[in-house]
This record gives C-alpha cells, structure tokens and sequence, in this order.
C-alpha cells in the first residue's frame, strides 16, 4: 500500500475500538473481542469503543470520533456474514474521509481469509488470531516507526502488503487468559443494553472463560483459528471476572462463549465449583452455554 503521513509524530495515539453491526437490540450482547483489547489499552493509550450494534449511525460515529485526533488508528472486529457489510461501509468511509487513519481488521473473518482481508485498499493490516499483544505491535511501529507504509515484519499474527505483495507474518503464540487485563466494562458508554433478560434471569451476562478448542473438527473455523490449542481461564481469575460481573454489573445470570469449555474433568471441576460457590452466593441459575 501507498506510504501515508505519520499517524503519531509529536502525538500520542488515540485508538478507535469498532464493532460492527451484526444483531438485533433484543440479541445485543457484551463486545467481548472490543473489551479484551480495551483491556490491553488502558493505561497505555486513549480509546473509545463504538458498537454499531447499539450505535444508530456508525460511520458517522466513527467519523465525529476521529474528529480533532491528528493521531488515530482504527480496529475493526469482523465475523464472517452479516458483520461484513457493516464493516466494509464503516472502513470505507474512515479511509475516504481521514486519509491517515491506519485501519486494522481482526477477528475470525481476516484471521479465516487473509487474504481477501488485506486486498480491500481501505485495510492497512489483518490480525490472525488473538488480536492483543498484536494491535499494541501494530501501535508501536505505526506511531514511532513513520508512516503507515513501514514494513510491519517482525510482527506475529500480521498479515500486509509489501509493494504489491501479500505477507504473512509468522503466527502469534496463544497466551492463557490469565495473562490478560480484566476487562474494562466501564468503557462501553452504557452497559444497560448488554443485559438482556433470558430464560436464564433479569440480566444476563456473558463470559468466555477459555480461549481456543482442543479438537480439530473439520466443520468449525475455530480450527483455523486455533489449530487444536485451547487455554482455559484459572479458577481463582474465573471467580474474580464472576464477581466483577455480579457485583460491578448487576448480572443475576450468565452465558458462556466458550469452545468445549467442560470437555475435561481434571480442568472443569474447579471451574464448576467455582460457578457453582458463586451461583449459592447470588441464587441465581448459572448456564455454560458451548
């Protein structure tokens, strides 16, 4: 792609979080992929997450919150379907109107098909796999190493253009989930909409307490993302991230997004205490949905 200025000569980045439209308001449910990048953000960089499935106008959201931000980078998380559109639309209109803006696309549609990703000319960078550690990469070489148009070697999980050329950057090692930030709940502009009542309870939240999937189905693209490696959050975090929820947000019911997350008893049994300590302490029915 075709060098552009310096997102961050004298100024700090500001990061724009987007999530695109995917679901109806009564299906909304808690950004997680936005809220564990968040969560490696704070303290480090300015940020704001937009959810187009909260956000009436997303383009034009994201167009005012680019707004006064000489430096910005923008992180788009995109599943295959119905978020592709909405994602085409928001990028566009990010790259027409602020030239400088890198755009980063993550989430399992770039991480399935690369390839496809990085050929849109509004797309900077695909983060394959686990975006964290990779978007904090990405930050560093755009704001301190020049123009949008610095070679992104050395990064795992990239993928970009070199003068026409497609480049894969080698994969990113898969990290527990304890090693990450608890999430920042308290950076979505309003948590309300998140907490659907269900045949669950009032407020139902949502958690993913493992990463990956140990098996290798053919059907799934969680292997594509994975490739058979799982990490399964620890009891003491897994409590802790339950308390946030019950006591910070009010959930009296919970969801999970996890991939097998009790395929195994030598590492389930500790979590299901740990669900089972918490649902006796708040009485409410607790569901892992997998």
């Amino acid at each position: 792609f075709a060098p552009r200025p310096d997102v961050s000569a004298d100024h700090t980045p500001f990061i724009l979080l987007i999530n695109p439209r995917m679901c109806t308001p009564r299906h909304v449910r808690l950004p997680l992929s936005l809220l564990s990048l968040a969560a490696e953000l704070e303290g480090r960089y300015s940020y704001t997450i937009l959810d187009g499935n909260v956000t009436p106008d997303l383009v034009s959201a994201a167009l005012n919150a680019l707004r006064d931000r000489p430096a910005a980078i923008a992180a788009v998380t995109v599943m295959p379907g119905p978020q592709i559109a909405p994602a085409i639309e928001v990028s566009a209109a990010i790259r027409t109107a602020r030239s400088d803006v890198p755009i980063v696309w993550g989430g399992y549609f770039p991480t399935l098909y690369p390839d496809a990703a990085i050929n849109a000319s509004y797309v900077d960078a695909v983060a394959r796999g686990p975006g964290e550690d990779t978007l904090l990469e990405l930050i560093a070489r755009w704001s301190h190493g020049g123009p949008t148009g610095t070679p992104l070697y050395g990064i795992n999980g990239v993928t970009w253009r070199r003068d026409g050329a497609v480049v894969h950057n080698a994969e990113r090692p898969l990290r527990s989930p304890d090693s990450f930030a608890p999430l920042p709940y308290h950076a979505l502009s309003n948590v309300e909409p998140y907490f659907q009542p269900t045949f669950l309870g009032r407020r139902t939240g949502v958690h993913q307490a493992a990463i990956g999937c140990r098996f290798r189905c053919t059907f799934c693209g969680v292997v594509s993302m994975f490739n058979g490696q799982t990490r399964l959050q620890s009891a003491d975090h897994f409590a802790t991230a339950l308390d946030h929820l019950r006591r910070g947000c009010g959930v009296d019911s919970l969801q999970f997004y996890d991939n097998n997350f009790f395929d195994r008893a030598d590492t389930s049994v500790a979590l299901l205490e740990t669900l089972a300590r918490v649902g006796a302490e708040v009485e409410v029915q607790v569901s892992g949905a997998v």
